[in-house]
């Protein structure tokens, strides 16, 4: 990240005017001028070993999900760290207010490691992230660029990235990285003013490496406050006039049409997209993705899912007057999440336990009884029967198991005694 000073400074202001009545008219940022944030990139150290993901805390890699999911992260940032808060707080906001749940992760707002954001970005549509840009080497000549910084020394290498979201994110995924320093190519120490077109070609290709190696469809990188809400504004506007990700590159500030660069990026498919002056060096907008790609995410169908079942079944036997509480229970199996007809069986084990009929399919009833168990013995019996959908096979919250008890208990149920109704009058 860089101090803007002087005459680029007002350069910008200039165009703020300008802009708010042409690409930004629809979503505009609630701040149209460039990021004052003075600290700068951050050095991956030499020696750094990442902590090894804890495979046993993550849940399986699915890539599968019944809603729109969001990861973000804010990385320790220094004195700027509030001001970068705000500006991904507006991003949150943007993604709730399209009904995507949001997973935060804000340095200072508690601890957090690389396993903790793995394990809640199963499943994700978008991966956004404000903080430093890490490289490798010297800074105005880096050898490498890529990856997050956390915090507390704690760094997410472009390999650990890969390894961690492997499989992971949803298909039709998008990145946004905002305020990265190398990510969308431009200068970063400090009196570097002006970075060649080939330079910051390459710096963004090695920061979107990771992302498009994991299949994503679009990587925005955009260093003005606002420009991650305006983006995910677009890509999840009204289905029928939705921009494609090229389209939605080109509608958000700072983009300029007169300092479009169009060049290659070695993955089939995808272009790579500046916008920028060269001999101005003020690369902060860029693009790779494969520009015709429209987001469906919230057209993706919904996924079956077992559910309408309890997690528990209770019976109560009293042995004077020999009345059971809670017998033959009714369980209806259902579809939440589609249309889709299941097929489900019931398992049990137990000898006081009885399940009427073992197959059937969604809508249809089956009934839990208790029977066979010792009428004197005061005594509770525990045991569960599960239900698990046959067909289809792959099926969210398929087996469901559940938990039964059976109370055996001394004396009538005359002598249960219930709290008096007490009314004011």
């Amino acid at each position: 990240m860089r101090i803007y000073r002087g005459t680029r400074l007002f350069w910008i202001a200039a165009c703020v005017g300008v802009l708010l009545f042409t690409s930004l008219l629809k979503y505009p940022v609630y701040a149209q001028t460039p990021p004052p944030i003075a600290a700068g990139a951050i050095q991956l150290p030499d020696d750094y070993q990442p902590a090894p993901l804890d495979l046993e805390r993550l849940p399986s890699a699915s890539a599968q999900s019944t809603g729109l999911k969001a990861v973000v992260i804010v990385g320790d940032i220094g004195e700027y760290l509030p001001d970068v808060k705000t500006d991904m707080d507006s991003a949150v906001a943007a993604l709730e207010a399209h009904g995507v749940t949001v997973a935060k992760f804000y340095y200072g707002d508690g601890e957090f490691s690389w396993n903790d954001i793995v394990a809640a970005a199963d499943g994700i549509h978008f991966l956004l992230y404000m903080g430093h840009g890490v490289f490798n080497g010297n800074c105005k000549t880096p050898a490498s660029v890529g990856g997050f910084y956390l915090g507390d020394n704690k760094f997410v290498p472009p390999g650990l990235i890969r390894s961690g979201l492997k499989d992971r994110m949803a298909a039709d995924s998008i990145i946004i990285l905002s305020h990265a320093c190398y990510a969308a190519g431009g200068p970063t120490c400090g009196d570097q003013k002006t970075i060649s077109l080939e330079e910051s070609e390459r710096r963004v290709k090695q920061y979107a490496s990771p992302f498009i190696d994991l299949g994503i469809q679009a990587y925005y990188a955009n260093n003005y406050y606002g420009s991650s809400a305006a983006i995910i504004n677009y890509m999840l506007d009204d289905p029928t006039t939705r921009q494609n990700v090229g389209g939605i590159f080109r509608s958000v500030y700072p983009y300029r049409e007169s300092e479009f660069h169009d060049l290659s990026y070695p993955e089939e498919g995808y272009d790579l997209w500046l916008s920028g002056v060269p001999e101005d060096g003020a690369w902060d907008d860029a693009f790779v993705g494969i520009p015709e790609y429209t987001f469906a995410g919230d057209s993706v169908p919904a996924v079956a899912q077992l559910g309408g079942l309890p997690d528990t079944l209770t019976f109560t036997y009293y042995t004077e007057s020999g009345l059971l509480i809670g017998a033959n229970q009714q369980l209806i199996p259902l579809n939440t999440g589609n249309d889709e007809t299941l097929q489900w069986e019931v398992t049990e084990q137990s000898p006081w336990l009885t399940v009427s009929p073992l197959q059937g399919t969604t809508s249809q009833a089956f009934t839990v009884n208790s029977e066979g168990f010792s009428t004197t013995q005061v005594i509770t019996y525990t045991d569960r029967i599960t239900v698990t959908v046959t067909s289809p096979s792959t099926v969210e919250g398929s087996p469901y198991p559940i938990n039964v008890t059976l109370r055996v208990v001394a004396g009538s149920h005359y002598q249960v005694m219930l709290p008096a109704v007490m009314r004011g009058y």
